[in-house]
């Protein structure tokens, strides 16, 4: 055996770069675009319309790359065809007018009184016609003005208007809702206070519905509390479940699986801490698990959006609650959930939204109906930014790539999770080095094992994609770039040559602590470990297994805080200086390195002193 010390040199790549934009709402976060209104600061109630107005608008659908708005004071449904981009633009196409500056209203197939509501199962509008108790169905979104409507539900034909109460009459039609997984479509029926649940969209007039919701038979509309509504304004079937906003009772009421009978009852209640408080704010001031006459129901695939109309703002939840009296994790249009300021009218606030939200893309559509206008939300906030810093040796033969991640201090969410993909391979997991994300900003690290000591890195360039999620659920994802540190073949080296299985030398050294060797300063323990890897046709191996640290030559280290098996590794409070000797493993036995079933064959080979601090850091 022989040991000749040279210097060795270790590839350490330092970099930074952008990654692409975050996709995220944020409480009290600023719209990007206004209809309606030439300014964020205004809400100018235009008479006679024109192409750019609107009135108290109530409803949003995207069809088809087009934008549907239903200006509900001037009885029209607007579309754009195609998402706006600049402020105040204007309509292509009306209907429910002759023409953009007429706002009469009138019970034909091309006309409407008082419409409330939209939706569409992708390719049919259905609009609720409310003070004509109907919904109007039209097979395909026109494409000129006035155009009639194909199908009427609630009413026997195009030009009746009774209010009643069967299976086939509404009074005051407020929402028509379509599920796209059930095939179900969901009619609010406000004034008789229930919901009718059609098992499919009716194709011909006068259709009946197969369920009632809030009464226990078709021709009931008794308002109450517990297994009945007062005069509600939407519903909504989502992921197999039924979603109510019982409006003056101040409530969404859910249940766990859409009803196939009459009169079934709730199973989870939002605004409110049982089934039988109907409270305003429970009693009190807006709050996160408080609600004041919600008014509409939209769902993005993961988030619940709530109007909750007199407090003048949305309620995000990032999932449909499963208990009572949940509490929202975003608002939209205040600054928190304790604030209800409508005065002056500015990007950020909203004021008595009665109207739908709607997210399309990556952009959320909000109705802010007393204002007289709708607001586009871009859901990109900022640039977060992950810095590597470098790529070196991790524990047991693994490449250990650490580094940070910013969100901004700015933003109003936090880091949840991350995830890394190398070479397009299956994730790894990204672990934060104070334990947890949970913050903006966060330090980081992960283990890449492309296999074991034999099977290494090949020369060329490596891709890491990484993937961080926000406490909002929103994904990032990028890619970057890295040389692997030991495809490069080094021409100076420490050599350890041993002649024989299970042959240990002896190692000295000493690990001096300053205030710039540690990522986070940590007073408390660390670990000292020897790493080895083999030098072979060319190229090094990753360092295999830690040849554990025998502390009993020593003398200037402080008893050890634990040990887990033979192969030890032993924790140390931190010293300005250490010195240790490595050698057998501590019970003294003379065995073979064959940790992991890695044994150590006469070679040439390198080592090196490793300290790990509690949160991983090398």
């Amino acid at each position: 055996m022989k040991i000749s010390l040279v210097l060795f040199f270790l590839l350490i790549i330092f970099f930074a770069i952008k990654v692409s934009a975050v996709k995220a709402y944020t409480s009290g976060m600023s719209a990007s675009l206004v209809l309606g209104q030439s300014t964020f600061s205004s809400n100018t109630s235009i008479s006679p319309p024109t192409a750019r107005s609107i009135l108290y608008p109530t409803g949003i659908v995207v069809i088809g790359g087009k934008l549907v708005v239903l200006d509900g004071n001037n009885s029209r449904v607007l579309i754009y065809n195609s998402i706006p981009v600049t402020n105040n633009v204007s309509a292509d196409v009306v209907i429910g007018q002759a023409d953009f500056v007429s706002n009469t209203r009138n019970t034909t197939a091309s006309s409407f009184f008082y419409p409330v509501h939209l939706s569409t199962d992708g390719t049919k509008l259905f609009i609720s016609d409310n003070s004509n108790h109907r919904v109007l169905v039209y097979n395909s979104l026109p494409t000129t003005n006035n155009a009639s409507a194909d199908v009427v539900i609630g009413q026997p034909d195009m030009t009746t208007s009774y209010c009643d109460t069967t299976a086939a009459l509404f009074c005051a039609a407020y929402d028509a809702e379509y599920d796209p997984d059930t095939k179900k479509l969901v009619i609010t029926d406000r004034d008789n206070q229930r919901v009718l649940i059609y098992n499919s969209v009716p194709t011909t007039n006068g259709a009946s519905a197969d369920v009632v919701v809030g009464n226990s038979n078709m021709t009931g509309s008794t308002a109450g509390v517990t297994t009945t509504f007062g005069f509600l304004e939407a519903a909504k079937i989502i992921n197999g479940k039924l979603l109510v906003a019982d409006t003056p009772q101040n409530r969404v009421l859910i249940w766990n699986s859409v009803p196939t009978t009459n009169g079934a009852t709730a199973d989870v209640v939002i605004g409110q801490s049982s089934m039988s408080s109907t409270s305003a704010n429970q009693g009190g001031t807006a709050g996160p698990n408080t609600l004041y006459k919600p008014s509409y129901i939209s769902w993005d695939g993961h988030r619940l959006y709530i109007s909750d109309w007199y407090n003048d703002r949305i309620l995000v939840y990032n999932g449909i609650p499963t208990s009572n009296n949940a509490s929202a994790d975003m608002v939209i249009g205040q600054a928190s959930f304790t604030a209800d300021n409508t005065s002056p009218i500015t990007q950020s606030n909203l004021t008595f939204p009665e109207g739908a939200t709607y997210v399309y893309g990556d952009q959320l559509f909000v109705a802010d109906s007393y204002n007289n206008r709708i607001l586009i939300y871009n859901n990109v906030v900022n640039n977060p930014s992950i810095t590597i810093n470098s790529i070196g040796d991790g524990l047991n033969g693994k490449a250990r790539v650490n580094g940070h991640i910013s969100i901004g201090s700015g933003s109003s969410y936090t880091l949840s999770s991350m995830q890394a993909y190398v070479n397009g391979g299956g994730s790894q997991s990204v672990t934060p080095t104070d334990g947890s994300f949970n913050s903006k900003d966060e330090d980081w690290y992960f283990d890449y094992d492309k296999g074991n000591y034999l099977n290494n890195f090949n020369s060329g360039d490596y891709t890491i994609q990484f993937e961080a999620t926000n406490s909002n659920f929103d994904k990032t994802a990028n890619l970057l770039f890295f040389t692997p540190f030991d495809a490069l073949t080094p021409s100076k080296f420490y050599e350890w040559r041993t002649n024989k299985l299970g042959d240990y030398p002896t190692f000295n050294f000493s690990v001096l602590k300053n205030d710039k060797s540690r990522l986070i300063l940590n007073s408390n323990l660390a670990k000292y470990q020897i790493y080895i890897r083999k030098y072979e046709s060319g190229f090094w191996s990753l360092y295999i297994d830690d040849i554990p640290i025998d502390p009993s030559p020593s003398t200037n280290l402080d008893t050890p805080k634990y040990q887990s098996s033979i192969f030890t590794a032993y924790y140390y409070k931190e010293r300005s200086q250490i010195s240790v000797t490595a050698g057998k493993p501590q019970n003294g036995e003379d065995k073979s390195f064959d940790k992991g079933g890695k044994l150590l064959p006469a070679g040439t080979y390198d080592w090196k002193v490793v300290a790990v601090d509690k949160s991983g850091h090398t």
